[in-house]
Formats: C-alpha cells, sequence, structure tokens
C-alpha cells in the first residue's frame, strides 16, 4: 500500500523529450505500487511520459510487432531487340503467352523492370512495347512478388494517456518493480511526447514499508 506520492503538473505547451520538475528525493528504500495520470485536456494523439530514477528509467519499453509489406519488381531478360528501345511507363506484351506488364526501368541492352504483370512470359516468346514498338525475344522472366516482413519496434513507455482519454493507471509496467526504488535517490518526470494534453498531473505511489 502506498504511503508516500510523488506529483507533478504539466499545465501544458511542454515540448517533446522535455524534463518537468520538480525532482523528487527519496530518502528510503522504495516499492512502485502505480502511477496515475489524468489531464484536464485529453490529448489529440498520445501523451506519454517517462518516470528517471537517478536517470534510469523505471518504466517498461512498450514493444510492438507489425507486419510490413513487401514489394519486388519483376524482371524480365530478353535478347534481339529491335525496331526501337523499350519505353518506360510503357505496356508490353508477350505474343505468345498474352502476359502484359508495365515498364518501370529498361537498361536498353537486354534487361528491364516491369510491375502490373498480368501472368507469366515465356522464355522465347517475342514481347513487344505497346507504345515504342519494339521488340525483344525474353530469355529469362522473374515475376513480381509481393510479401510482408515481420517487425519488432519499441515505441516508448507504456505510460501514456492515449487520444481522447483523461486518465490512465500503470500498475505493473515497472521494469523496477521489484528493486524498488533505493533510499537516496532522485526521481523526476520527463514527458516524451505531449499530444496536446493540457493541464496533466503525473502520480508515483511509492511503498516504503
Amino acid at each position: 500500500m502506498a504511503n508516500r506520492i510523488l506529483t507533478w503538473f504539466i499545465a501544458g505547451g511542454l515540448g517533446d523529450n522535455a524534463e518537468q520538475g520538480p525532482r523528487h528525493f527519496v530518502s528510503e528504500d522504495s516499492e512502485i505500487v502505480a502511477s496515475q495520470v489524468s489531464a484536464e485536456r485529453a490529448p489529440g494523439g498520445t501523451f506519454t511520459y517517462d518516470i528517471l530514477d537517478d536517470d534510469v528509467s523505471i518504466m517498461s519499453d512498450n514493444p510492438q510487432s507489425s507486419n510490413q509489406p513487401t514489394y519486388a519488381q519483376g524482371q524480365v531478360e530478353y535478347t534481339t531487340l529491335a525496331v526501337s528501345t523499350f519505353a518506360v511507363s510503357e505496356t508490353v506484351s508477350g505474343g505468345s503467352s498474352g502476359t502484359t506488364a508495365i515498364v518501370e526501368v529498361d537498361n536498353a541492352i537486354g534487361s528491364m523492370k516491369v510491375s502490373s504483370e498480368t501472368g507469366a512470359f515465356t522464355v522465347g516468346e517475342t514481347i513487344t512495347g505497346q507504345s515504342s514498338s519494339a521488340t525483344g525475344v525474353v530469355s529469362a522472366h522473374v515475376r513480381e512478388v509481393y510479401g510482408n516482413v515481420l517487425s519488432s519496434r519499441t515505441v516508448g513507455s507504456l505510460a501514456q494517456l492515449d487520444d481522447g482519454e483523461t486518465q490512465s493507471e500503470v500498475g505493473g509496467d515497472f521494469a523496477r518493480q521489484h528493486d524498488g526504488i533505493a533510499a537516496g535517490s532522485w526521481v523526476k518526470l520527463k514527458v516524451l511526447k505531449m499530444g496536446g494534453a493540457q493541464g496533466v498531473t503525473v502520480h508515483l505511489e511509492l511503498d516504503s514499508g
């Protein structure tokens, strides 16, 4: 049960990654109980804060995973270039497969990057540029690839007010919950992101036993 509460107040207008006084001195070994945050005006984005014990965060990080879309353009290798050179952004079509694609890059010596493929070009067929009338004989085709890559990132402290919230409590998201705060420590608040919140009060509850 808490027997000491450290308090900070931010009227508003504080920049991101800014320290907000006062610094509190902890004279006895103390367990971390909980932290509450409230705002007179809710943030329009996210209000996020960190509490530091002698410049070391007591908060847990907030890891998030997400699927990031990936894409690789198709590649067509060709020989026997005739009439002209293929033009960027034109549509090329396969004489026997009927496949079409849009030229993204062409080096004019036998290799092009393509997108928006409707199928696979056949090795040995002739491809023709719709606007350039250039032709070439396909020697290889690697189709475009769509996929997803799972990525992880740390987006900051779990101590926050989300969009539209006016109060929140952090009860078990402390990296140093069991070690607590040692006697002789100075504890301060750092605002990581204001998010447009105003009249913000942050409490840290401690139990010195």
